[in-house]
């Protein structure tokens, strides 16, 4: 993404999140009140393995933000961040494990979709040392 590092006095600003796919965002409103089953169409699963160099005379703090876990019937998304060395290893999963979900499995559905956006959204602040 282009958008991926931007320069911000002697830091640099990482849109770690961005770099999976882009993340369905629910509005408040539309979590609210679902009158209908949930047809995927099918089953779904995306994995990611991602590595982060970070360049020479910097940190970082905060990795483990990058770290979020919704797992139930439904849907599954999960990412696990850590430093190694001089890198930001990340790792995701998004499953939708189900073709159909009854109206009862919107909540269990909204809270994977919201963390997966969430994850999406993450910035880490390479600092200057």
């Amino acid at each position: 993404s282009e958008d991926f590092a931007k320069k911000l006095g002697p830091n640099i600003i990482i849109s770690a999140g961005s770099l999976i796919e882009s993340q369905f965002h629910i509005e408040d409103k539309d979590k609210l009140e679902r009158k209908a089953a949930i047809d995927f169409g099918y089953h779904r699963r995306y994995e990611y393995d991602i590595t982060i160099k970070i360049p020479d005379g910097y940190f970082v703090d905060g990795v483990d933000k990058l770290n979020k876990s919704v797992v139930n019937d439904f849907i599954t998304f999960t990412s696990n961040a850590q430093l190694v060395g001089n890198e930001i290893k990340i790792k995701t999963l998004k499953e939708y494990k189900v073709i159909y979900a009854p109206i009862t499995a919107w909540n269990d559905i909204v809270a994977g979709i919201d963390e997966a956006y969430k994850f999406s959204q993450e910035k880490l602040v390479l600092k200057k040392r």
